[in-house]
């Protein structure tokens, strides 16, 4: 039977997790190589809920790459079933995505990070300043003068 790793969330949630989906973060994988297993490993940034959307994230590329000696034909459609599943887990509210990034960030989870990173720009391309702010709810705390002077200094990135 595996070991499992214990983490604990910010709103302490304990939660146990196999250790070849755990280890998947190099932020665990490093606290394990130093502490050894034994206390939970506290996970400041994420709640349980994120953290369970992280190790689901987890598991299923630890699954993809456990499955062994496949052929060229078989692998190439579990890789295609594989960015499906990817695109599928990232279709949520922006808030979720941003704390799944924000967490996959901080615990080191580098394929998780960039599939996140993709998903925000496809997001973003092709919209306005102001259809970001709207998209991410971010406040324009410019003034108008502000906001023509800096339209004006990088006018060539908004060609």
């Amino acid at each position: 039977m595996e070991r499992l790793v214990k983490i604990r969330s910010c709103d302490d949630k304990l939660m146990e997790v196999p250790e070849t989906v755990a280890t998947r973060a190099t932020l665990i994988k490093n606290v394990m190589e130093l502490t050894g297993d034994d206390p939970a490993i506290p996970i400041p940034l994420a709640t349980a809920e994120i953290l369970e959307k992280v190790f689901e994230y987890c598991t299923k590329h630890a699954e993809f790459e456990a499955a062994g000696d496949r052929t060229e034909s078989d692998l190439a459609a579990a890789k295609l079933d594989l960015e499906r599943w990817d695109h599928s887990f990232l279709n949520v509210p922006v808030n979720t995505l941003y704390d799944i990034s924000t967490v996959a960030n901080f615990m080191v989870v580098e394929d998780l990070l960039d599939s996140c990173c993709q998903k925000i720009a496809s997001m973003i391309r092709g919209k306005s300043v102001e259809e970001i702010r709207k998209l991410f709810n971010i406040e324009n705390d410019f003034t108008p003068e502000e906001e023509a002077e800096i339209r004006e200094e990088n006018s060539w990135a908004l060609l």
